[in-house]
């Protein structure tokens, strides 16, 4: 270990600080997003139950149950998380590097990575930082894959292979690493003398395969639910020019980052364009095979890193910015091979440092003002508007923001922007009713509650809602029909079950109201307001 920090302690403390220097103004963010629900509004966090939510993402739910149980809901504990496996990240870029190119080459590729803004998305949204979670453990089997071929210890090689696992279970994107592992033998011409070696590597990926082929009839209602309209299913043939140009676009020039790129309609000419850049690639890598081997690891890692996202099913956008986290690996690995080329010649060396120096000095700059819109939901909601115009979700967004800041005309604009922009877009007509009533107009809100459901009849949330209003008319049968359906869509929710008790007292059904109410403390024994019914039935 004395040997191994020996010169690298001073590599790794400058990536450290240079991490801490630009993501320094992302401590103070709050909870974004998927942050709320995940997060600081999670009846489950701290509890066994909260950590088997999702067990193909168990590794990632255990981190943040820690957390919570040493630390509580401080959002900058949870940032911290993302910044210390974005280090990790970064580190063992360098160490990659230097053992598959040069020290130089891991030192500029690490450099880059570390600051580049099209990263933030990933490491200041603390729900994005699985991908720089997974990304951590993909980027640790390799280089323990890589110890393991220079040594031929067999403890290297199990370590690689539980830090495999460990990024399965951080992230289901990381079953692509047997393929990136393959391209990397192929690379050094040793297929032949470790291809028994990947065995275990594509036993496991295909295994996780399997299950994932399960869970995808669940996902895509996931995915439907949250849109309320049918999704259609992603051509990678007709979508992944778009995504890769996007991608090496945003790498190159991250001007317009966006937490919703849908600004995704293009003249033919574009699409050409995005089409011929993406033969270029692909047929670079065939050409760098035969000639560069080094070249066609690194865009094949590329591609192989952002293909889940690219598969033929509604499951991704077509361009997400943190979707790209493990791709920018590969290409800040030929950033930093090519500079590393350029130090070498002394004519150009001091040339080549000042462009790289003016480079990192910009993307340092550029992430830094990119954490002040990820500081807090306002910011973030305003900052999208100016890229996503047509985002019906954030529409939706900007109408909760006004909403939240009692600027209640303005909200409902948004929100009927966002319904102009999709008409079955259900949550919007939830939240305007939500609006109505804090306008104390009534009719108004029963008539988009009914919308909502009319649309998702699934959305409990405005049956809920609309339930209480019937109840607050002496409207008592309409009230617990509303409820009924409320609990059939959420039967696990202890409040609508006490409700349903209330309503049922107002009706004089004693009989049905205890049963609501033993039902809602089987669910939840602290419940009070079912305690208090039932007793007020004794």
């Amino acid at each position: 270990m004395k040997n191994f920090f020996e010169y690298r302690w001073k590599i790794f403390a400058s990536l450290f600080f240079l991490i801490l220097l630009v993501y320094a103004n992302s401590l103070n963010g709050a909870f974004l997003s998927d942050d709320i629900a995940g997060i600081s509004e999670n009846p489950y966090l701290g509890t066994i139950k909260y950590v088997a939510l999702d067990k193909m993402t168990i590794l990632r739910q255990t981190i943040f149950a820690v957390t919570f149980a040493l630390f509580g809901k401080t959002p900058a504990l949870f940032h911290i998380i993302n910044i210390f496996f974005h280090f990790g990240v970064c580190s063992f870029i360098y160490l990659i590097l230097e053992k598959l190119t040069s020290r130089r080459a891991g030192i500029f590729a690490s450099l880059l990575f570390a600051v580049h803004p099209l990263l933030t998305e990933s490491v200041s949204w603390i729900s994005g930082g699985v991908y720089v979670q997974y990304s951590f453990f993909v980027l640790l089997a390799f280089y323990l894959f890589l110890l393991f071929e220079k040594s031929k210890n067999k403890w290297f090689f199990l370590s690689s292979i539980i830090s495999f696992v460990a990024a399965l279970f951080s992230s289901e994107k990381a079953i692509v690493f047997p393929v990136i592992l393959l391209s990397y033998l192929l690379y050094q011409k040793t297929l032949k003398k470790y291809y028994l070696k990947l065995i275990p590597f594509f036993g496991i990926s295909f295994t996780w395969g399997i299950i994932l082929l399960g869970k995808i009839g669940n996902r895509l209602n996931v995915i439907q639910e949250s849109n309320f309209r049918d999704s259609p299913a992603l051509n990678p043939l007709k979508h992944g020019p778009i995504s890769i140009f996007n991608y090496l676009k945003l790498f190159i020039f991250p001007k317009d980052l966006s937490f919703y790129h849908t600004e995704m309609n293009f003249t033919s000419g574009q699409y050409a364009l995005f089409a011929f850049v993406t033969i270029v690639f692909f047929a670079s890598i065939a050409y760098f095979f035969f000639k560069r081997k080094e070249i066609f690891f690194w865009l094949s890692f590329f591609i192989l890193s952002i293909s889940p996202t690219m598969l033929p099913i509604s499951f991704a956008w077509v361009v997400a910015e943190r979707y790209v986290y493990l791709g920018i690996v590969s290409l800040s690995a030929l950033t930093g091979i090519i500079f590393a080329q350029l130090d070498a010649r002394n004519k150009i060396k001091w040339a080549s440092r000042g462009v790289f120096a003016t480079i990192i000095i910009i993307f340092a700059v550029r992430t830094v003002v990119r954490n002040i819109d990820w500081h807090n939901m306002d910011n973030l909601w305003i900052a999208t508007a100016k890229t996503a115009p047509s985002s019906f979700v954030n529409h939706n967004n900007l109408g909760d923001m006004y909403a939240r800041h009692g600027n209640y005309e303005m909200a409902i604009t948004e929100f009927q922007k966002a319904v102009e922009l999709n008409p079955v877009y259900a949550s919007a007509y939830h939240n305007i009713g939500n609006v109505y009533v804090q306008m104390s107009k009534t009719e108004e809100a029963i008539e988009s509650y009914q919308k909502a459901i009319e649309i998702a009849p699934g959305l409990w949330q405005s049956n809920q809602n609309l339930a209480v209003l019937f109840y607050q008319e002496g409207k008592y049968q309409e009230a617990v029909d509303c409820l009924v359906k409320a609990i059939s869509a959420n039967p696990q929710n202890s409040l609508l079950f006490s409700n349903l008790g209330i309503t049922y007292q107002q009706l004089g059904n004693k009989e049905e109201a205890a049963k609501a109410y033993e039902e809602a403390l089987r669910l939840n024994p602290s419940n009070t307001q079912a305690q208090q019914g039932l007793q007020t039935l004794r």
